[in-house]
C-alpha cells in the first residue's frame, strides 16, 4: 500500500527530510524515464517554420498586439520580461500570478466555483460518496491509472468551462507569438513542438503521485496555467 497526501504546501524555508520524498528517490535511481505524456505537435502551417519557433529578435509589434488580447500587459513589457528571465535562469522556474486578463480569468473562476458547488465538492464537504462527480458533463473523462493519477481531462464536448479552456489552448497557448514569449522569458534557443492537456482536479478526489512516467526522455519546458478558487492571500509571503 502507498499513502499520498495531495495539495499545495507553503512554508518560509525548505522542510527537514525533503530529500527522502518519493520524487527525489526516483531521481536517485537514474534512468531516462518513460515519457508517457504523448507525442508533440508541430506549430500550425506557416507559423514558426518547419524547425520550430526561435526568439529571432524578440517579440514584434504584431506579437504584442496579439498577446495583449489574453495576457496581463504587466508581463509584456521589456523590463518585466528581463526580470522574469533573470529569475528563471537562476531558479529554473517562475510563477506569474494574475497572468490572464480579467476578461478571461474571472469567467473561468466563476465556472470553476460553479462546477464545485454543483458537484458538492470543496469547502470542507465530504467527497466520499461523490467519486464520479463531474463526469456527467460532456467532454470530461476520468484519466488514470489510479496507482499513478486520477483527474478529469477535457477533449471535445459542450461544457462551457472546457470549451473556454480549449479555446485558450488553441488560440493562445499553441501560437507562435506565445512560443516566442516563452523563449524571451526563459532564454531558450528554440521550441520545436508542443503538447498539452486540459485537466480538472476535483477537491478531495483527484491526485497525481511521483512515478517514472513523469520523467521525459529529453529536456522539456513545462508551462502550467492553474486556476484555483480563492484569492491567494495564503502565499503573500512569497512576494
Amino acid at each position: 500500500p502507498r499513502m499520498s497526501i495531495q495539495g499545495w504546501y507553503h512554508c518560509s524555508s525548505v522542510p527537514e527530510g525533503v530529500s527522502g520524498a518519493t520524487l527525489n528517490r526516483l531521481k536517485e535511481v537514474g534512468g531516462r524515464g518513460e515519457d508517457t505524456e504523448g507525442d508533440y505537435s508541430r506549430w500550425k502551417k506557416g507559423v514558426g517554420g518547419p524547425g520550430g519557433v526561435s526568439e529571432s529578435g524578440g517579440l514584434t509589434a504584431t506579437d504584442l498586439e496579439f498577446l495583449k488580447k489574453y495576457i496581463n500587459e504587466t508581463y509584456l513589457t521589456e523590463s518585466s520580461i528581463a526580470q522574469i528571465r533573470s529569475r528563471f535562469e537562476k531558479e529554473s522556474s517562475i510563477q506569474l500570478r494574475s497572468f490572464l486578463l480579467p476578461s478571461w480569468s474571472s469567467k473561468i473562476k466563476e465556472l470553476i466555483t460553479s462546477h464545485d458547488l454543483e458537484d458538492g465538492l470543496g469547502r470542507g464537504k465530504s467527497s466520499a460518496e461523490k467519486y464520479n462527480a463531474g463526469e456527467q458533463r460532456k467532454g470530461w473523462k476520468v484519466i488514470g491509472p489510479a496507482h499513478k493519477q486520477r483527474m478529469l481531462e477535457f477533449n471535445d464536448g459542450d461544457d462551457e468551462l472546457g470549451t473556454i479552456l480549449k479555446k485558450l489552448k488553441a488560440d493562445l497557448l499553441t501560437s507562435a507569438s506565445y512560443a516566442k514569449f516563452l523563449l524571451c522569458c526563459t532564454g531558450l534557443d528554440e521550441i520545436v513542438g508542443y503538447r498539452g492537456k486540459i485537466r480538472r482536479f476535483r477537491p478531495g478526489l483527484d491526485y497525481t503521485v511521483a512515478h517514472y512516467g513523469i520523467f521525459t526522455e529529453r529536456s522539456v519546458l513545462d508551462g502550467t496555467l492553474c486556476f484555483v478558487e480563492g484569492e491567494g492571500k495564503q502565499v503573500l509571503y512569497d512576494e
